[in-house]
């Protein structure tokens, strides 16, 4: 970038942009630099090339004719489209139909098949919840955590990393909301405030269960900048630990736990599309990429509470009886098996170690 012309400013920012999505990225450079260095060319080179599109082409064929997937050939030629937009070449040179047209059979390969699916009943993971409210008080730290992850991805709809980086705006919290600004990291995102209200039913009021847990988190937060703690290695948890988290309950609630995190995102949104909700109230609620701005502005605030609440509420069938130390022994049992592993494991996402 710097021989490129691109100033010190310029390469800091595109620093901190990339380090987001630099894990996403690093491989498919990785390969990149291995094609450049077969043909003896520096990424330099790249800003004087007249046939841009001939190069990504190229470099299209190299790596299939080294038997890469389908998966990773896209991610290469995503992660030097980026580099080279670093360095200040047209778009229009970068993606234009040519380099498109190589990587149609990827494409096709790797895009998800349209299939009816059942999700699990998010009712299920509520009244485990609800279970376990009897225990809050001399709840473990990993537990308590876990429990509030799983109760604000399920009401605000929003994605883990996006809760994960989320920071408190602490003059906000009360007894009956707090406020939590956060941004929407996939491209064309921007930042987005979620004010959490107190909900009437207390037992999984996700107001009650922050509040208990920011009673540990203050004091290591630095003032709401870090709201979620990765007990193990005592650091700010990760993006990957507060799945793992979120998991664990969701697993004691007796659900799939395999399942991508994101499943509990389609969980909620399910069961508001079987209460009745249109789907631009459901849209604006999760601010969903395919509705208009505005909607997402003001239908959203009028309409989020009522959503809420219909959420939060499940029938109260026999199950409810389970003991709380039941649920605490089976909670318990879990947490014994995710320490005792020797080996990590990778599981969507995370990796428990």
């Amino acid at each position: 970038m710097k021989g490129a012309g691109a100033s010190k400013e310029d390469i800091n920012n595109q620093i901190i942009q990339l380090n987001k999505s630099w894990r996403r990225h690093r491989q498919g450079l990785c390969y990149s630099a291995k094609y450049l260095q077969i043909n003896n060319m520096q990424t330099t080179d790249l800003v004087s090339l007249k046939q841009l599109q001939i190069f990504k082409i190229n470099l299209m064929a190299w790596l299939r004719s080294c038997l890469l997937t389908p998966a990773a050939i896209l991610n290469a030629k995503t992660a030097i489209s980026t580099l080279l937009i670093s360095i200040r070449i047209p778009e229009k040179q970068i993606y234009n139909n040519t380099t498109s047209t190589s990587v149609k059979s990827e494409r096709k390969h790797t895009a998800k098949e349209i299939q009816d699916k059942q999700t699990y009943n998010i009712d299920d993971l509520l009244k485990y919840i609800r279970r376990r409210v009897e225990s809050i008080d001399i709840m473990e730290e990993d537990e308590l955590q876990g429990i509030t992850l799983a109760l604000l991805m399920a009401i605000t709809t929003r994605r883990m990393s996006e809760i994960s980086r989320a920071a408190l705006h602490v003059d906000s919290i009360t007894s009956a909301q707090f406020v939590l600004h956060t941004d929407i990291c996939k491209v064309g995102g921007g930042k987005v405030t979620l004010t959490i209200k107190k909900a009437k039913d207390t037992t999984i009021c996700p107001v009650k269960w922050f509040t208990k847990w920011w009673k540990f988190q203050e004091s290591r937060s630095n003032n709401g900048k870090i709201l979620w703690l990765d007990n193990t290695h005592g650091k700010p948890a990760s993006d990957d630990k507060c799945s793992q988290l979120a998991k664990l309950i969701i697993k004691a609630a007796g659900l799939p736990y395999k399942e991508r995190i994101t499943e509990l995102r389609a969980a909620a949104i399910t069961k508001m599309i079987d209460k009745g909700f249109q789907m631009p109230v459901i849209n604006a609620w999760s601010i969903h990429s395919n509705t208009a701005k505005t909607l997402q502005r003001y239908y959203y605030r009028a309409n989020c509470n009522e959503i809420i609440e219909k959420l939060l509420s499940t029938v109260n069938p026999i199950e409810l009886r389970t003991t709380a130390e039941q649920n605490k022994t089976q909670y318990g049992t879990l947490i014994k098996q995710y320490q005792t592993r020797s080996k990590p494991q990778t599981l969507l996402g995370g990796k428990y170690k």
